[in-house]
């Protein structure tokens, strides 16, 4: 599913992982056409997509172990893979239910430089808490890394394992969920009906900043 199809490595490819419920509603995004779009999700949804979609089919039936985590680990790392293979050097990875209201105007949030993660979730689970996986951008390279290397059995709450490998990147990490404002640059979510900007900033689980030196002590707990 890649004929005929205008590849512009220069700019962020955007990676949507998951069921494709949503494929729909993604390619009703605004300047849509203008971006460059990969779609990692399962064999049984190829009906969801057209020929020049861009499109991993990941295959689960040799798949001793299918936790939830695990299923997403092989989508993300597959989707950022098929990425670098096509020479994008920088990819943004979005679960599949999670529409941008102006694409255009999210990516200037993006800060290239950096890992860009919606916000911490300071949750007791018998750890300090865990970053809210979501979404994620950054250097394509550098996210396959961090996706590499999950430890799938390290904790029950299956963020946890995703946030012990990304605090080996911890001074890159640039949180986003401020910048987010209903009224012209937001992210709906289609499974709960609702925009991500709605997480109530005063709550503890949407904190914003984080100081290095707090890390440390993370890492700590973490590592």
């Amino acid at each position: 599913m890649m004929d005929n199809i205008n590849i512009d490595k220069e700019k962020i490819c955007i990676l949507y992982t998951g069921k494709s419920e949503f494929i729909n509603e993604i390619k009703k995004i605004k300047n849509y056409n203008n971006y460059n779009f990969i779609f990692s999700t399962w064999k049984g949804n190829e009906s969801k997509y057209e020929k020049n979609d861009v499109v991993v089919f990941n295959d689960t039936s040799n798949l001793a172990i299918k936790t939830s985590l695990e299923l997403q680990r092989i989508t993300i790392l597959e989707g950022l893979k098929k990425s670098k293979e096509l020479g994008f050097r920088r990819t943004l990875k979005l679960r599949d239910d999670l529409i941008p209201t102006n694409l255009d105007k999210f990516l200037e949030l993006i800060n290239n430089e950096n890992i860009n993660i919606l916000c911490w979730h300071e949750h007791n689970i018998g750890l300090p808490g865990y970053f809210v996986d979501y979404l994620i951008s950054g250097e394509t390279d550098l996210l396959i890394d961090v996706y590499s290397n999950i430890d799938i059995n390290f904790h029950q709450v299956s963020e946890a394992p995703y946030t012990k490998s990304l605090l080996r990147y911890s001074d890159k990490i640039k949180f986003f969920l401020y910048d987010l404002n209903q009224n012209n640059n937001d992210l709906f979510w289609f499974r709960i009906g609702d925009f991500l900007s709605s997480y109530n900033p005063n709550l503890i689980h949407t904190s914003k900043y984080m100081h290095l030196e707090n890390y440390e002590n993370i890492k700590k707990e973490y590592l």
